[in-house]
């Protein structure tokens, strides 16, 4: 079954060029063959009026607003989402049937562990750092995400989706740090 709900996640900070893909005609317009009709896009700290071309788009004091986009011939049309942060992104990502996330660790990790799920992450190579790409590299090595540039979604959306979700990621162990705390200062288990 093909998902209907993606979740586009760029964290707290700016990912504008992401921002701008998600919500071009090029990219909205292959949404609908894919089975998607629904994109929730949460854009962090940008100017997202300034960003867009959407007539449509309203977006209330709390960053938040909604529009449907129709492709041009009218066949296909998405419900499209857009918030600035969440004060639960447990419950959003729960809600979407696949992710595309930047390539923060409490994304990813947040991502992955609500189950399987398909997790396309697109690191920000405007940051200073490339902790996050190395981060996702090695998932995406371990079978359990998907990486692509911004540059490549267009051509990277489709195959993604068809893959589906890859390897199942473990389980959180709890009780493992105490185990082992408990262990080194010699407590009986």
């Amino acid at each position: 079954m093909s998902p209907q709900t993606l979740l586009v996640t760029v964290g707290s900070t700016l990912f504008v060029s992401l921002t701008e893909t998600i919500l071009s005609p090029s990219i909205l317009s292959i949404l609908p063959g894919l089975g998607i009709r629904k994109v929730v896009v949460q854009y962090g700290a940008a100017d997202l009026l300034a960003l867009t071309q959407i007539e449509d788009l309203e977006v209330d004091a709390h960053g938040r607003g909604q529009f449907v986009w129709r492709d041009y011939n009218g066949l296909g049309e998405v419900a499209v989402q857009v918030l600035k942060y969440t004060d639960d992104f447990t419950g959003l990502v729960a809600s979407a049937d696949a992710i595309i996330s930047h390539a923060g660790s409490g994304s990813i990790l947040t991502s992955l562990r609500s189950g399987p799920k398909p997790l396309l992450v697109v690191p920000n190579t405007s940051l200073m750092d490339n902790h996050q790409a190395e981060l996702a590299v090695e998932l995406e090595k371990q079978g359990y995400l998907t990486v692509s540039t911004v540059e490549a979604l267009p051509d990277t959306i489709g195959a993604w989706l068809a893959r589906g979700h890859l390897k199942p990621f473990p389980a959180l162990e709890v009780d493992r740090f105490r185990s082992v705390m408990d262990g080194l200062m010699g407590f009986a288990s």
